[in-house]
């Protein structure tokens, strides 16, 4: 009998459990679905003090033409964590796939050391060439000035359009189902402005 009230307390702690996560996740998601919701469709701002960094001195860009493009992808590198800095070679796989939508890839870069890891890495070949400039955020002000970001680490990156209104939100190089909306979201604005 003992062992029966154990199973069942075991069994009901567990749905207990299960219940609450799943009540958790419900609220989690609809929270994120509301913060890009409230994103969409805002101009995202920039820091004032940027300053552009080319390991190669070749990219294919430079930092008017890059802040000019029909559509850009922003994403927040950590240029103080060596496995954040590997993102940057895959964007630069990515950035040659969205060549044809006339799309730039402009990566905030902020940091701890300032700036010490990310250029030892360009530097030593560690990062594979990239047709853009990094930007360095000295003072990491392009979270601070787009809030929504703070919430989530996919919130950290956005597709927007010429002049900056966001477009989408999530990181395509995380997720081929957030890089199929990218290209969704080109495509549809192109249409749009015909």
């Amino acid at each position: 009998m003992k062992k029966m009230i154990y199973i069942s307390s075991y069994i009901l702690l567990s749905l207990c459990l299960i219940s609450c996560q799943s009540k958790q996740k419900k609220k989690n998601i609809s929270k994120h679905e509301s913060i890009i919701n409230t994103a969409l469709g805002t101009r995202l701002k920039l820091p004032i003090d940027l300053s552009t960094y080319d390991y190669l001195n070749n990219y294919k860009s430079d930092s008017i033409s890059t802040l000019n493009s029909k559509f850009k992808i922003y994403s927040r590198i950590d240029g103080s964590c060596g496995t954040c800095i590997d993102f940057i070679n895959k964007w630069s796989d990515l950035s040659y796939k969205l060549n044809e939508y006339d799309t730039s890839i402009i990566l905030m870069c902020h940091s701890e050391d300032n700036f010490e890891l990310i250029k030892y890495l360009g530097e030593s070949g560690k990062i594979k060439k990239f047709q853009y400039p990094l930007f360095f955020d000295k003072k990491n002000e392009f979270i601070k000035l787009n809030s929504f970001m703070k919430e989530h680490k996919h919130f950290e990156t956005v597709l927007t359009d010429k002049d900056n209104y966001i477009l989408a939100v999530g990181n395509p190089i995380i997720s081929k189902d957030i890089g199929d909306l990218y290209i969704k979201e080109i495509n549809k604005s192109s249409s749009d402005k015909k």
